[in-house]
């Protein structure tokens, strides 16, 4: 439990960031470094492990049991792929929930990839580094990766304008590329289009694009649906609050900033968060 220890300290925290799982390997793990991209394929997860480099996943699952009448039962969860069969194209899965040694089809992968935007971790050592990026080619530079990943998008959204994912994941790239307004659109279509309930107790991209835009109506909109379905969420009580910084009430910032921290003392954004703003 040393890990759960210091990225998840209280169990009913619903949700790890695949980045914080990277940046525990990157902070904590000597001889050890994590990269996260977005935009996979399994040709992708095929090469990496075939290199001796397991990959973990984020995608959807479903639950068993509702929470509340009319629960979509979408959750998102992590597997780690340690091999593959291209013959019979099957993916062997180590899964938290369903056991070791699952065997997954590549259609089931691909298919339950796509609500997060095909995003992947590989931790190897850091004397492999080279090896890696020769690897990962295109998409070892974050920027180029991203870049690439938002034209694909947005192919696939002019070829599937239905795709609530595929606009949810034109958003979230071109929010990580800092192309806020374009992303803020992306996200109103994927919204219009109907997404699973639990979506922003995992994606936090919409909120990040209202505040970036500084349209802290629809940001507090957002922060308190994640809140009604996911009350102790650290990420959507740190937006709420900076939905009240950008409205100017200081105090209710902070008061939300420490409710982020009080959901998980080692939150370092939550820290800074209350280090930048003064009543």
């Amino acid at each position: 439990f040393t890990i759960s220890e210091a990225i998840r300290p209280k169990r009913q925290d619903k949700n790890v960031n695949i980045e914080e799982l990277a940046a525990y390997v990157n902070g904590s793990v000597e001889g050890l470094q994590a990269e996260v991209r977005v935009g996979g394929d399994l040709t992708l997860l095929e090469a990496l492990i075939a290199a001796g480099y397991p990959v973990i996943i984020e995608e959807s699952f479903k639950l068993e049991k509702s929470a509340w009448p009319g629960d979509d039962l979408w959750a998102g969860h992590y597997i780690l792929l340690t091999g593959y069969d291209n013959q019979s194209q099957y993916f062997t899965a180590q899964d938290s929930y369903h056991g070791p040694d699952r065997q997954l089809t590549y259609a089931d992968v691909a298919d339950a990839w796509e609500a997060f935007n095909h995003v992947y971790l590989v931790i190897f050592p850091t004397g492999d580094l080279q090896k890696v990026q020769q690897l990962l080619a295109e998409d070892w530079p974050l920027e180029a990766n991203l870049e690439w990943t938002a034209a694909a998008l947005r192919d696939q959204v002019l070829s599937e304008p239905a795709n609530a994912y595929a606009w949810f994941n034109l958003g979230s790239s071109l929010n990580a590329l800092q192309q806020y307004d374009a992303a803020l659109l992306a996200f109103d279509n994927a919204r219009a289009l109907g997404l699973p309930s639990r979506m922003l107790r995992y994606q936090f991209g919409p909120l990040s694009a209202a505040y970036h835009t500084s349209d802290a109506k629809d940001l507090t909109r957002l922060a308190d649906y994640a809140l009604h379905i996911t009350p102790d969420s650290e990420e959507a009580l740190l937006w709420k609050g900076w939905a009240y910084e950008l409205a100017g009430d200081h105090l209710s910032a902070i008061n939300l900033f420490n409710l982020a921290l009080q959901a998980n003392p080692g939150n370092q954004v939550a820290k800074k968060a209350l280090e930048t703003v003064r009543p």
